[in-house]
């Protein structure tokens, strides 16, 4: 890459809504062009080089603070919608999936408080719930209103006629359902009862 390049690339990223194409190895490519004109500066010390430089720094951080903004917006859209993003290069795409995991695990702690934090149980604790449920009469007769099922697709969030909201779902996601909406699951083949 070179500077003209590089001017390329920002007028890619500014004219584009979503992540421009750049090359697959964009911030390995700058870092050699930055080296190249500190090296320049260093021999020469001339006004003209150390203003390539500047210009070069500035020209990087606005395609960054650009691609940055757009990755961000990518990322809540993919975790609501699971839709992935194309584009990335290097070091972006360890950013976007872990930020899109973060927005993930944030959603979720909101939909668990939405809920009354009782709904939503981790597959790790299934067999302990199983046991737990077998094992406790006295548990079961106290919550007879709440089934255990597995979801067997995804299930956006909806709300239950007592205006309570439940969900989303994702497949293979074991839950606690009242019974009158985990039946009409099982009914519709979005969920098993457990």
């Amino acid at each position: 890459m070179n500077y003209e390049d590089l001017r390329r690339f920002q007028r890619m990223e500014r004219n584009a809504s979503s992540l421009a194409e750049l090359s697959t190895h964009f911030y390995s490519e700058l870092n050699d062009l930055v080296k190249e004109y500190k090296e320049k500066y260093e021999v020469s010390h001339s006004i003209e080089d150390a203003k390539i430089l500047d210009n070069i720094q500035k020209i990087a951080m606005d395609i960054f603070e650009r691609r940055e903004m757009k990755i961000l917006t990518k990322a809540l859209k993919t975790a609501h919608s699971g839709l992935k993003e194309n584009n990335l290069v290097e070091i972006e795409s360890d950013f976007f999936n872990k930020t899109v995991k973060l927005i993930k695990e944030n959603k979720s702690e909101f939909d668990k408080a939405l809920v009354g934090n009782g709904f939503v149980y981790p597959v790790s604790n299934v067999l302990d719930e199983k046991v737990g449920l077998v094992s406790s009469e006295k548990e079961e007769s106290e919550d007879l209103n709440m089934v255990l099922v597995r979801i067997l697709q995804n299930v956006p969030k909806f709300v239950l006629s007592n205006g309570n909201e439940l969900g989303p779902f994702e497949s293979n996601q074991i839950v606690r359902l009242p019974s009158k909406e985990a039946h009409l699951f099982a009914e519709k083949n979005f969920a098993e009862l457990i």
